[in-house]
């Protein structure tokens, strides 16, 4: 995708730490609907200002 939108590649980095941010910050099946880091570390994260 950022390979297709002609991202330069010095950003690709931050788009994939923000992709990791956010996935681990996301309700998750497999952990009973908590987020990986709620699972590992039992703190809510902060995500209000993911919109």
């Amino acid at each position: 995708m950022l390979s297709g939108k002609g991202i330069p590649k010095e950003f690709w980095a931050k788009a994939v730490n923000w992709s990791v941010y956010v996935q681990n910050r996301s309700p998750n099946v497999v952990v009973k609907d908590l987020t990986p880091e709620e699972a590992w570390g039992g703190l809510k994260s902060a995500v209000h200002f993911f919109k």
